[in-house]
C-alpha cells in the first residue's frame, strides 16, 4: 500500500509539473499552473459571487476611476473604499488610483454592479517583472454542463468555461479521523487519490465527466474571448464523497423524449443528461435515439438521492 501511495504522489506531482508555466498569463493564455500549494490562499476569502481579474491595463480614466484590461470588455471601476497597493519584498505599500498607469500588470478583486461594470474593492499593482498566474478566478455554481464538448456555465458569470487536456480538476475529501483511514471514501471509478501530509483528508483528481450541475466550483483560467474562459484549475468545493460510478450493462428500455434509460442488471436506471458523451464502439458520436434495447453499453453516472443516475457517458460496447 505504501508503494501504491508513493506512486500516486509521484503521479500527482508529475501532473502539477506539467501544468507549471512562466511569464504573464495575459501573454500566454494556453496553459495551467500549480495546484495544491497555491489554491488555498485566496479561495476561502472570496464571496461566492466575487471575481478576480488579472492582466495589463489597456485604458484608464482617472476622473471616473475606471480602467480596462487588455482582452476583456469589462469596465473596471474602483469603488470609494478600494484598497490599491503593490508588494515589494513581501511588504505591502498603499497606492492611489493615480499611481496606476497603462501597461501596468494588475490583479483586481470585486464583483459586477451591472452587466458590464466590474466594481473593484481591491487592486494589486504588480512590479515590472511580476504578473499574476491567471486572467480570471471565480467561485460559482455550475448550472449547465456539456460533457460532449467539455464546457459548462455558472449561475453568476456570463462566460462559458471550457476545459482542455491540461485542465486539472480536483476535490478534497475529509476522512473523519486522524489516522488517514480512507475506507469506502476512496474512488471506485476513474478518479485518482492523492497522498497528502494531513491525514484527515485526501485529494482526488477528477475528470470532466465527474462534474455535474449544482457543483460549487472554484475556477482559475485564461480569457479566450469575451464569452469564453479556458480553465486551468477547477476545484470542486462541495466534494463530500465519491462522485461518479461506472458499470457495463444491457439496456432494457430507453425513451428518447424523457431521456430515461433502464438497464437489465440490478434494476439500474437513470436520465441521460443533455450534452452527455454518447459514442459508438469506434468512438463515433451518437444521438440518444441511436441506442436500442438490448445494446450492451459502458455507462458513467452520478448517483442521485432517489437511487437514480444522472448519466453523463454512455458508450456502445
Amino acid at each position: 500500500m505504501g508503494d501504491q501511495r508513493k506512486g500516486l504522489t509521484l503521479l500527482f506531482m508529475g501532473l502539477v509539473a506539467m501544468l507549471m508555466i512562466a511569464g504573464c498569463s495575459s501573454d500566454s493564455p494556453s496553459s495551467s499552473s500549480p495546484l495544491i500549494e497555491k489554491t488555498n490562499d485566496y479561495l476561502t476569502s472570496l464571496a461566492e459571487t466575487q471575481l478576480q481579474l488579472s492582466g495589463r491595463v489597456a485604458t484608464i480614466d482617472y476622473d471616473s476611476r475606471t480602467l480596462t484590461i487588455a482582452g476583456l470588455t469589462d469596465l473596471i471601476q474602483a469603488d470609494g473604499g478600494c484598497y490599491i497597493f503593490t508588494v515589494s519584498g513581501g511588504v505591502e505599500t498603499p497606492l492611489g488610483f493615480a499611481d496606476i498607469a497603462v501597461g501596468d500588470s494588475v490583479q483586481v478583486c470585486g464583483d459586477y454592479s451591472d452587466i458590464v461594470t466590474f466594481l473593484a474593492n481591491r487592486i494589486r499593482v504588480y512590479e515590472e517583472n511580476t504578473c499574476p498566474e491567471y486572467d480570471v478566478f471565480f467561485r460559482d455554481t455550475i448550472t449547465t454542463i456539456d460533457y460532449a464538448n467539455g464546457a459548462f456555465t455558472t449561475a453568476n458569470q456570463s462566460v462559458t468555461v471550457t476545459v482542455d487536456a491540461n485542465t486539472l480538476i480536483w476535490g478534497r475529501i475529509g476522512l473523519g479521523n486522524s489516522q488517514g483511514e480512507t475506507g469506502e471514501l476512496l474512488p471506485s471509478g476513474g478518479e485518482t487519490a492523492v497522498d497528502t501530509k494531513d491525514r484527515n483528508y485526501t485529494d482526488i483528481i477528477y475528470v470532466f465527466s465527474d462534474l455535474e450541475a449544482g457543483d460549487i466550483v472554484e475556477v482559475r483560467g485564461f480569457v479566450i474571448d469575451e464569452n469564453t474562459v479556458l480553465a486551468a484549475v477547477i476545484k470542486v468545493a462541495n466534494t463530500q464523497d465519491v462522485k461518479s460510478t461506472t458499470f457495463t450493462a444491457t439496456i432494457e428500455t430507453i425513451d428518447c423524449n424523457t431521456r430515461v434509460v433502464t438497464f437489465e442488471d440490478d434494476g439500474l436506471f437513470g436520465t441521460v443528461c443533455p450534452g452527455a458523451l454518447l459514442l459508438d464502439s469506434d468512438g463515433s458520436a451518437l444521438t440518444l435515439c441511436d441506442f436500442l434495447p438490448g445494446d450492451y453499453v459502458a455507462v458513467k453516472g452520478l448517483p442521485q438521492d432517489d437511487g437514480s443516475l444522472k448519466i453523463c457517458e454512455m458508450i456502445l460496447q
